[in-house]
């Protein structure tokens, strides 16, 4: 017999006679025209659905109680049975003493990732676990703390988002998450960290005593406040794998305090302590650093970061060690950037700052780490000045880490030095320019000078070599200079490398790009504090003079 499908009345009266009419052994096909195949008895064709089997859970087919049927007939006749199990999501038929899965190369899988997560103790913010399973109906959170919000509670989809409240204790807290799928189920631990307290109010007179990693990085919940280190702060446990830090900012290292959105416009005081054991590593990431941005007068002194890590944002833009960008009259005083690891990143990279600019400063500070970018590269500082944002300056500096720039201004102090001053500076690092464009300008203290605003002077330039893979636009103090002023400067004797060769003459003057010649003076303590045009003319308020040595930071 045949029929189509929209012949239902037909197929009507043929299913009644299939169930209630014994036997029936007549050949059907439903959806075709075409004639049954010899060895079917019922042949569904359809491109628009399927057929849909029984659907139960492992419950419901175990509650058929087929295991229990004890007439012979009847167990032969359970044979074959089939059914779709939802939980597993396969289809299953009796076997006669077995229900057997007819999907058995596919296993039933749950996996949520990450399986840990951890809070500060504000709670904030919300983080995402991603839920995979197979399972048709999908999975269901189902036991967590009560501090913890789970949002969907259940779904098919795979993504999961998780939030605390905010923990008032001083002590931290910890638990799971349970997420099931059919018999499946799974894990999140939680752990949120407790309160960070800290003496004094921090105020200008009482601030904020700093004695721990802790305390240090809770220094951004209140970035306008006052604080004072009260020892040697290691961050190497707390951002390593483990460690409090790492669960909070994860494999890249330490978040930076402040950013151009929430800038840190407090003070902290280092009193003479070390930070060590910073590590960054954030890519494309700008304003890195100890701080990230210091703005409206924010304040950073007595202080020394050491760095066995590497502090690097690759292609960014904005690193120093102490901050990624000073603005707003900010200033960093009396600190040092020390140690083997390296900074490195796009533009705008030194030492201590990446940019100084907006009436702020750095003085009496000195830098002895490798750096290493693209353009406006800085021994101290990456770049000085801004148009609209006012001046910079950089007084009683030194450093003696080498610099080394692949693209235009590269210098051992600063990288361009674009409205502002540097004066009574000194350093002794190799400079190298490693760019091959025509733009590609190195100098010992500063690559490149703009506006006329600009001034160097009382500066000694004393790098065993500065040179430029490309083009002449090199010199022992300044590679070119735009505009400002060059005055009282000076160069010991070093190589001098243009993209052709050695660099030749040299122009000794104090007001010239390769400054005064000074080989055989600055070996002599009294020479350092010569007024021009014989000598610096240095404070010795500021600085301590031994002959032989070279000029230390009181």
């Amino acid at each position: 017999m045949n029929f189509s499908k929209n012949h239902s009345y037909i197929f009507i009266i043929i299913m009644i006679n299939m169930f209630f009419c014994s036997p029936v052994k007549s050949q059907i096909t439903i959806g075709s025209q075409n004639a049954p195949q010899k060895f079917s008895i019922l042949e569904l064709i359809s491109q628009e659905g399927g057929l849909r089997l029984p659907q139960l859970t492992t419950a419901e087919r175990d509650s058929l109680n087929i295991e229990g049927l004890t007439d012979p007939d009847t167990v032969k006749a359970a044979k074959g049975l089939v059914i779709f199990n939802i939980d597993t999501g396969c289809l299953e038929f009796w076997s006669g003493d077995k229900w057997i899965s007819l999907c058995s190369s596919v296993t039933p899988v749950l996996v949520v990732s990450p399986d840990s997560l951890t809070f500060d103790a504000t709670g904030e913010p919300a983080q995402n676990v991603t839920v995979v399973t197979n399972i048709p109906a999908g999975w269901t959170v189902t036991s967590k703390p009560d501090w913890i919000t789970a949002t969907p509670m259940s779904g098919i989809g795979n993504s999961l988002s998780i939030t605390a409240d905010p923990n008032d204790d001083t002590n931290s807290r910890s638990d799971i998450i349970i997420v099931t799928a059919g018999a499946l189920s799974d894990t999140i631990t939680v752990t949120q960290l407790e309160m960070v307290t800290l003496s004094g109010d921090g105020s200008n007179t009482n601030p904020y005593i700093i004695c721990s990693p802790q305390q240090l990085d809770a220094v951004r919940d209140e970035p306008d406040a006052y604080y004072q280190l009260c020892g040697n702060i290691d961050l190497t446990a707390y951002l390593a794998p483990g460690g409090e830090g790492y669960a909070k900012w994860g494999v890249n290292g330490w978040m930076p305090i402040g950013n151009s959105t929430t800038p840190f416009t407090g003070a902290i005081d280092g009193a003479g302590y070390t930070i060590s054991g910073l590590r960054i590593s954030r890519a494309g990431t700008n304003e890195i650093g100890l701080f990230g941005v210091l703005f409206n007068s924010g304040t950073v002194k007595n202080l020394t970061l050491n760095i066995t890590n590497n502090i690097t944002n690759s292609t960014g833009t904005y690193v120093g060690g102490l901050a990624g960008r000073l603005s707003g009259a900010s200033t960093i005083s009396n600190c040092s950037v020390t140690g083997s690891g390296t900074i490195s990143g796009g533009s705008y990279i030194g030492g201590v700052a990446g940019q100084i600019n907006n009436a702020s400063a750095v003085t009496g500070c000195y830098s002895s780490v490798n750096i290493s970018g693209s353009n406006s590269v800085g021994g101290l500082a990456g770049w000085v000045g801004e148009t609209g944002r006012g001046y910079g300056a950089i007084t009683n500096c030194y450093a003696t880490g080498s610099v080394t720039g692949g693209g235009s201004n590269i210098g051992g102090l600063v990288g361009q030095l674009y409205n502002g001053i540097i004066d009574s500076c000194y350093v002794t690092g190799a400079v190298s320019g490693t760019g091959s464009g025509s733009t590609d300008v190195v100098g010992g203290i500063a690559g490149r000078i703009t506006l006329a605003s600009c001034r160097v002077s009382n500066c000694v330039a004393l790098n065993p070599s500065v040179s430029t893979a490309y083009g002449a636009t090199v010199g022992r103090v300044a590679g070119i200079l735009t505009n400002g002023t060059l005055n009282n400067n000076w160069g010991a004797n070093m190589t001098v490398n243009t993209g052709s060769g050695p660099k030749s003459p040299l122009a000794n003057t104090g007001d010239g790009l390769d400054g005064a010649d000074a080989t055989t003076l600055y070996n002599s303590a009294t020479w350092w504090t010569t007024a021009s045009p014989d000598g610096p003319g240095w404070d010795s308020a500021i600085w301590n003079f031994v002959s032989g040595q070279l000029p230390t930071l009181k």
